[in-house]
């Protein structure tokens, strides 16, 4: 039962991550073209 339980946490702290290292690319993509349009 402790197991399954640290299996869950530990995969429920992969997503999270994964998440957050999604919105950080995705904030990146949406932040470079602004960059390059205030630039011209």
């Amino acid at each position: 039962m402790k197991v399954i339980l640290l299996n869950d946490k530990t995969i429920s702290m992969e997503l999270r991550t994964f998440g957050t290292g999604q919105n950080v690319i995705y904030a990146s993509l949406t932040a470079f073209p602004k960059r390059i349009l205030s630039c011209i």
